[in-house]
């Protein structure tokens, strides 16, 4: 899970030179001034993409999930006592373009497809409440894919470690992972996604970026939402019973330090208990 003892999650950590870089392409992005293309941090970027170290490719056929809130008036339960939820691509997939609101890797009204490659993450990603009823969905790549890879974990990262480029891959591994409030603080993001999803000569159909919300968790756009195809009746409901939160003292924060890793599972007489929870709402 991505941390901020993670040296290359943690935004002070990073260099000045890289940061400096940053904070002049964000201004640059967030006044609309086209002197964003010729920074220093665009280039550097482009320049990126193009050597294709960080391009990940994904076979047809692999699943990924998506989360929507569901509420009981919108659950079908059939004649065993089944629960279904959104059954349909217009329910559980992307919105319509008009309803397209400014994301990470979009701007209002352009049409992606968010996606995440745990259950657990696409739930943790629209920061449920408990007692709260999650649709769950899934979504198949119809075609092999190529994308940017962003890696979550230390491990996957210390490979990179070595590298002429590695601050700035940190740089971008925090920009795309972390919280946002405002959404103008998207603008930088969703300029380098318009790079990566025009770039010439070689083909990007996302980007797969880590989740703050997940434990270890990679979340993943498609730039086109018809990539993955909708996988119809396969569906589920799930309940939010509890919260975790792992927290440690700032002051006892060592390279050793790793959060607990994963929420406690459920067991099979609880699965049965939250049926029946579920069918009450028939």
């Amino acid at each position: 899970m991505l941390n901020i003892d993670s040296p290359h999650i943690n935004d002070q950590v990073n260099n000045c030179k890289i940061t400096f870089e940053w904070n002049t392409f964000r201004d640059h992005c967030i006044e609309n001034s086209s002197d964003r293309f010729k920074d220093d941090f665009y280039k550097r970027v482009e320049h990126l993409i193009g050597s294709c170290t960080y391009i990940k490719r994904i076979q047809k056929g692999n699943i990924f999930f998506r989360a929507r809130n569901i509420g009981p008036e919108k659950i079908r339960i059939d004649k065993n006592h089944v629960a279904h939820g959104y059954t349909t691509i217009e329910e559980a997939g992307a919105p319509p373009t008009k309803k397209c609101k400014s994301g990470r890797a979009n701007m209002p009204q352009e049409k992606v497809l968010y996606l995440a490659q745990e259950e657990y993450t696409a739930v943790a990603e629209i920061k449920p409440i408990v007692t709260q009823l999650i649709n769950i969905s899934q979504f198949k790549i119809n075609s092999d894919i190529s994308v940017l890879n962003l890696p979550a974990s230390n491990d996957e990262f210390q490979s990179f470690e070595n590298r002429e480029d590695s601050l700035l891959i940190k740089k971008l591994i925090w920009e795309f992972a972390k919280p946002i409030n405002d959404p103008k603080e998207y603008l930088p993001t969703q300029c380098i996604s318009n790079l990566i999803k025009d770039f010439k000569n070689i083909k990007y159909d996302g980007i797969m970026y880590a989740s703050m919300c997940g434990y270890g968790g990679q979340n993943l756009v498609l730039f086109d939402p018809n990539t993955a195809d909708f996988v119809a009746n396969n569906e589920e409901i799930v309940r939010i019973n509890n919260l975790f939160y792992t927290i440690v003292n700032i002051n006892k924060l060592t390279d050793k330090f790793q959060p607990e890793k994963s929420p406690i599972p459920f067991t099979q007489s609880e699965l049965e208990r939250l049926k029946v929870v579920i069918s009450s709402y028939k």
